[in-house]
C-alpha cells in the first residue's frame, strides 16, 4: 500500500505526524520522532510504500517523485 507521511505545518518540539493511505482504511497519528523526522528529509509530506503486521504499520521504501 502507499501512504502519505505528513507533519504539521509549523513544527515545534511537540509536532504530530499523519500516516494515512488514500481511504483512509489506514490512519495514524503520533509525535514527530526523530526517526520520523529523518524520513521526511525537512519536507512537509512524503509518500511511501508500507505494509502492515497485524496493527503494526511498517514503513518501506520512498515512492520516487513523478
Amino acid at each position: 500500500m502507499i501512504v502519505k507521511l505528513q507533519i504539521q505545518m509549523f513544527p515545534d518540539p511537540g509536532s504530530r505526524v499523519l500516516i494515512y493511505n488514500e481511504d483512509r482504511s489506514v490512519f495514524y497519528e503520533q509525535e514527530a520522532t526523530e526517526e520520523l523526522r529523518a524520513i521526511l528529509f525537512d519536507r512537509p509530506k512524503r509518500y511511501l510504500y508500507a505494509h502492515l503486521e497485524g496493527t503494526l504499520l511498517h514503513l518501506d521504501k520512498d515512492i520516487a517523485p513523478g
